[in-house]
C-alpha cells in the first residue's frame, strides 16, 4: 500500500523531512507494477498529482514517473469511482446529474453553481486515458444523461467517445 502526500509546496513552506518523504515516496513507485487509484474526489487527486500556481498545471515528479511507467508498459493503473474519472485526458466531469444536465447544460466552474449541475474542468484529469471521455456508476446512479450533454456542448473539441462504466464492469485497455 502507498499513499502518495501531497509535495511541498514552496520553498519557504518545505521541511526538509517533508521533502524527504515526498521524495522517498517518489522512489517508491519504482518498485510497483499497478496502482490502484480509490473513489472519493477527483480533484484531490489531481491536487494532489499536480503542482498548481495560479491556474496552471504542471505535473509533479510523482505523476511523471507514474506516466513514464504507464505508458512504457511497466505500470499498470486502475481505478474505481474516481479513481475512474481523473485518469482521462480529455475534460473531465467533476459532478452533477443526469436530469440537470440536460436542463442547464455544462457548467465550467465547480464553485459557482449547484452540485446538481454538470460540473467540468476543461483541463481534463491526468492526461492517461486519451480515448475520450469517462464518466463511473454509470447505470447505478442514473449518469446517461452526463455524457451526450457534455459531447454536444463541447462538440468542437471533437472528442468521438464516451465511455460510462458501471459498477462491475471494466475497460481494459
Amino acid at each position: 500500500f502507498l499513499m502518495i502526500r501531497r509535495p511541498p509546496r514552496s520553498t519557504q513552506s518545505r521541511s526538509s523531512a517533508a521533502s524527504d518523504v515526498y521524495k522517498r515516496q517518489v522512489e517508491s513507485l519504482y518498485k510497483y507494477t499497478g496502482i490502484f487509484f480509490t473513489g472519493g474526489d477527483q480533484v484531490q487527486i489531481l491536487q494532489t498529482l499536480y503542482n498548481t500556481q495560479n491556474t496552471l498545471r504542471a505535473s509533479s515528479f510523482a505523476l511523471q514517473v507514474i506516466k513514464k511507467r504507464f505508458f512504457e508498459k511497466q505500470l499498470a493503473l486502475m481505478g474505481s469511482s474516481a479513481g475512474t474519472a481523473c485518469m482521462q485526458l480529455s475534460p473531465m466531469v467533476t459532478g452533477g446529474e443526469s436530469y440537470e444536465a440536460i436542463l442547464n447544460g455544462v457548467h465550467f466552474n465547480r464553485s459557482d453553481q449547484s452540485s446538481e449541475n454538470l460540473s467540468v474542468d476543461l483541463k481534463g484529469g491526468l492526461g492517461i486515458f486519451q480515448l475520450g471521455y469517462l464518466d463511473s456508476h454509470f447505470g447505478s446512479y442514473g449518469r446517461q444523461g452526463r455524457l451526450p450533454v457534455l459531447a454536444a456542448q463541447l462538440g468542437n473539441l471533437k472528442i468521438k467517445w464516451g465511455f460510462g462504466i458501471d459498477e462491475n464492469t471494466g475497460l481494459l485497455i
